[in-house]
């Protein structure tokens, strides 16, 4: 059973009104006015973070970060937070430290805080939150129709370029010439930015049929939109549009220090943590605001043309341990 198979077994033991709020990266309650998109996650310390790769502020602001993004993905504004920690008694003083950052990353988005909760855990640290968010314009992840073309607002593959480069103790100095790849990658995984701006002026001036955030990877996300779709159309992916000058450098340095080829491919299609916005549209989009990388096709596969001509795209992503 993978992740999402044991997501689903919960749902369907609390019963179909509980299900028809699943599926997407935030549930939509419909209200009089304003409805509300509320997302929720949680952080583990040596899972999802770890204090020997991030200082305490850069673990806090990306714990409110990636749950905004959570409800960007979905057209939402966010608005309020809850936020939970677990923490033992002498890492206190670590935990102010990442309160700091949430809260410079809250103010920074115009996101309150309205309320939570703290107790004590053995060891590891544990950080739970809840993102509030408004729209008057609902964007699932079942939305694609065929002839819609990809997009992605920006690169992916930093982060994960990012975190290999702190696991491998890479230090800018060591490559001469590529000083400023790292330093990208390794502040996009430390402080990702949820695409609020975008969002905003992508969903006020082109049709959006659906679109969800990258956080375990584009291939993982791919296949969310494939699989959230009733008609199973396939999407078909343009290697080349995957690559920029500054991944491809950062998959050099990781094909040397890994003594591996195609790392740059590999960091694009299934490294995570960018929390880029993954979107299909009808409509031709400038450069400024996303990427056009592939199409929606009736096909029903996931699939890639490259250099090497046409390949299944392998859901390769994160999952979370199952």
């Amino acid at each position: 059973m993978n992740e999402f198979s044991f997501i689903n077994s919960i749902y369907r033991k609390l019963g179909p009104d509980s299900k028809k709020f699943s599926g997407d990266d935030a549930a939509f309650i419909k209200c009089r006015s304003n409805d509300l998109l509320v997302s929720k996650d949680l952080l583990v310390e040596n899972i999802h973070f770890n204090l020997s790769y991030s200082a305490p502020e850069d673990i806090g602001y990306k714990a409110v970060s990636v749950n905004l993004s959570d409800i960007t993905a979905c057209g939402g504004n966010p608005r309020y937070l809850l936020i939970g920690f677990a923490f033992p008694q002498k890492k206190m003083h670590i935990m102010k430290k990442i309160c700091t950052g949430a809260a410079e990353c809250a103010h920074r988005y115009k996101c309150l805080l309205i309320g939570g909760d703290t107790t004590a855990s053995r060891s590891d640290i544990f950080i739970s939150i809840t993102a509030i968010g408004q729209t008057d314009n609902f964007i699932k992840r079942s939305g694609s129709n065929k002839g819609d073309l990809i997009y992605i607002t920006d690169y992916t593959g930093f982060s994960a370029a990012g975190l290999i480069f702190l696991q491998e103790k890479i230090r800018p100095a060591d490559f001469p010439g590529m000083e400023q790849v790292i330093k990208t990658c390794i502040h996009n995984h430390r402080r990702p930015e949820p695409e609020i701006k975008k969002m905003r002026k992508l969903i006020a001036g082109y049709r959006i049929s659906s679109m969800i955030d990258i956080s375990d990877g584009l291939s993982s996300e791919l296949y969310h939109l494939y699989e959230s779709n009733k008609k199973k159309y396939g999407l078909q992916i343009n290697e080349s549009a995957l690559f920029c000058p500054a991944i491809t450098s950062a998959g050099k340095i990781i094909d040397k220090i890994k003594k591996k080829r195609n790392s740059a491919l590999e960091l694009a299609l299934h490294g995570g943590e960018d929390y880029r916005l993954l979107f299909t549209s009808p409509d031709l989009i400038p450069r400024h605001l996303a990427l056009k990388i592939g199409t929606v096709v009736s096909e029903k596969k996931i699939f890639s043309i490259g250099s090497s001509g046409r390949k299944k795209i392998e859901c390769l992503g994160y999952n979370h341990f199952f």
